[in-house]
């Protein structure tokens, strides 16, 4: 997987050599990506206080923003200076017309910007990473799946507007706040909808995080309810443990590309990572141990390009 990995090269490839100087910060961990995935790794790998971590990221942080806290505003950062708003190439089908594509340029990621969904994937999913190789199944997960988890269970009022849940697929000691907004759509709304999906075949699904995800269900969101705000990954992962003396964010940095080294392997390894900061000038920082790329699933792969893998070109 491109977005999260150790990074390692095939000696046949093009790589840009090991340029750091000896005078560069090093980090057992340095990772590029501030985002969903990159802020449980650090917080994870910090946890351990002889373990050094660094974050580089794009985006600066976004506490008070209330484009980001507001669990009405979905929709009210895109655009602005913490969304990336990639623009595709012309699309034949809608009229070679271009589509942008959101995500989310600040500590925390997409989950800054996102409609707040919180739903796993089926089970049948998870389970062919198994078959890859890579020893992962949906049972296995599952357990991690309630670690994360600070699961609110919902009001009589949000039950009686279609909340359902079952508790033996949710945790309540993690540090992810997870519930029903505060504001949902009442009247009888969910029953009408629940009696057309029947009505087209389509079950009602009690429990859309135990591995099954087909039929209609009102859905519980990354929301802490008590503060009325957005749970995103960085008030979930990072804020509370910002003290850590081993883990170091740089905001506002800006990933050029990484360095190899060969040095006692056949395999040249990423060793480093250029960047630029808020004031444009090109810092590097050197791991130790390993770079994690973590940069989404769009800029994951351009950095890797930028890097000297994949074209040349």
């Amino acid at each position: 997987m491109l977005g999260l990995a150790t990074l390692a090269l095939a000696s046949t490839a093009f790589a840009i050599p090991n340029t750091l100087p000896k005078s560069t910060p090093r980090y057992q961990y340095v990772i590029v990506g501030g985002g969903t995935s990159g802020l449980v790794l650090a917080n994870r790998l910090s946890e351990d206080p002889t373990v050094s971590v660094a974050i580089i990221e794009a985006g600066d942080q976004v506490f008070n923003n209330t484009n980001v806290t507001s669990a009405s505003g979905y929709g009210k950062a895109f655009g602005t200076q913490i969304d990336w708003a990639y623009e595709s190439e012309a699309q034949v089908y809608v009229g070679n017309k271009t589509q942008i594509l959101r995500a989310g340029k600040a500590l925390g990621g997409t989950s800054t910007i996102n409609g707040m969904t919180y739903m796993r994937a089926e089970s049948s999913q998870i389970d062919s990473w198994k078959k890859v190789g890579n020893n992962v199944s949906w049972d296995s997960l599952l357990p991690y799946y309630k670690k994360s988890e600070y699961f609110e269970y919902p009001t009589e009022a949000q039950l009686s507007m279609g909340a359902s849940y079952l508790p033996g697929y949710h945790g309540t000691e993690g540090p992810l706040s997870v519930s029903w907004p505060t504001e949902m759509v009442g009247n009888n709304f969910s029953a009408t909808l629940n009696a057309t999906f029947k009505a087209m075949d389509l079950p009602w699904n009690g429990e859309a995080n135990s591995g099954y995800m087909r039929g209609y269900n009102v859905f519980p969101k990354t929301f802490d309810r008590s503060l009325d705000l957005r749970e995103d990954a960085a008030r979930a992962y990072y804020y509370p443990f910002a003290n850590r003396p081993n883990l170091d964010v740089y905001l506002n940095s800006f990933a050029q590309h990484m360095t190899w080294s060969n040095d006692n392997s056949s395999v040249p390894f990423a060793n480093g990572v250029i960047f630029t900061d808020k004031s444009g000038t090109e810092r590097s920082l050197l791991a130790t141990k390993e770079v994690i790329l973590s940069a989404g699933s769009l800029r994951s792969p351009l950095l890797l390009e930028l890097s000297g893998v994949g074209n040349p070109k």
